[in-house]
């Protein structure tokens, strides 16, 4: 027998992806620095472009925008704040809208408590099928 892996059994796990009432999926919630960075990525983009940088710039980018939000003050970071929460109510609002996002979301918490379930039933087995070839493995060293 071969050694068994504790890899991935390449089963993705499964997401609940709530619509809106046209049925388009909604799009979720975005944290304060990520909508700060949404508004000011094209003109870091822009400077980065201007300044010869060629090639793949995400990094720069990136790196420029995260020391721009360090450098906002507690109260612009606040600001963003704010409409982080906005961001977060529009997206309960969109969810509430299709009743069908409630039928959804209780299958897929019983689907995942299903999994769950058969995880650990299945770790259990496991756990008993190792107790067992240790018992059998001390039997034969005291033969």
């Amino acid at each position: 027998e071969g050694k068994k892996g504790k890899g991935k059994k390449g089963k993705k796990p499964a997401k609940f992806e709530p619509v809106d009432k046209e049925g388009n999926k909604v799009r979720a919630p975005l944290k304060a620095y990520f909508l700060f960075t949404a508004e000011h990525r094209p003109t870091i983009t822009a400077e980065v472009k201007a300044e010869g940088l060629t090639g793949n710039i995400t990094g720069e980018v990136a790196k420029r925008a995260g020391a721009m939000w360090k450098a906002l003050s507690e109260a612009e970071q606040a600001d963003w704040k704010v409409k982080e929460e906005h961001d977060k109510a529009r997206y309960e609002i969109d969810v509430e809208e299709n009743p069908a996002n409630a039928t959804g979301l209780a299958a897929f918490n019983a689907a995942q408590e299903a999994e769950a379930a058969e995880a650990a039933e299945s770790a259990k087995a496991e756990r008993e099928e190792a107790r067992d070839m240790l018992d059998a493995m001390e039997e034969d060293e005291e033969a």
